[in-house]
């Protein structure tokens, strides 16, 4: 990546361009199509305009890149090179994919949910009901930690002989 003036990476539909990260920590930037993942991963690169359609056998949204925004695109790559908006382009192109570093990723991103479902859950009152906030492989479902007994035994003390009570609701509904 580092040989090239520019990664063209028009895609129709890209669920993380990978190789645009990997061109831009070295300084290669990209032109991208401003759909799905890649309107983010472009940086300080190009991106081109498209015309969105549905894909019903991927079941989402594709974004069909405007060729004349590619060759655009292209035209404003081959003029910068050699400027010092080139230089700068790619100094910002390395800075764009260190937020995408691995060892950011993992500390920023996944830690905190890794030590999450590591821990015991907090607990935490809110109106009345107790919610832990954790894992839900440690205590079933984290909603209504423990308030249920009580609701039960309100609800049956007030139920008449023979009753029938129905629950309806969706969760925390």
């Amino acid at each position: 990546f580092a040989g090239l003036d520019v990664l063209s990476i028009c895609s129709w539909a890209e669920a993380f361009g990978i190789p645009s990260v990997e061109a831009q920590a070295v300084g290669t930037p990209v032109i991208c199509t401003d759909g799905s993942a890649m309107s983010e991963l472009a940086g300080p690169g190009w991106k081109v305009a498209g015309q969105p359609f549905y894909n019903p056998v991927h079941g989402s949204w594709w974004v069909r890149p405007d060729i004349k925004g590619i060759v655009k695109a292209y035209e404003k790559a081959y003029r910068e090179r050699g400027t010092a908006a080139a230089s700068t382009r790619r100094a910002a192109a390395v800075r764009h994919a260190q937020a995408y570093d691995i060892d950011r990723v993992f500390a920023e991103h996944w830690k905190p949910w890794l030590d999450q479902l590591a821990g015991t859950p907090e607990v935490v009152e809110f109106d009345g009901l107790k919610w832990a906030i954790g894992s839900t492989a440690q205590n079933g479902d984290t909603l209504a930690l423990g308030h249920e007994l009580d609701m039960t035994k309100l609800v049956l003390a007030m139920l008449p002989e023979g009753g029938v009570f129905l629950d309806v609701g969706a969760h925390v509904g």
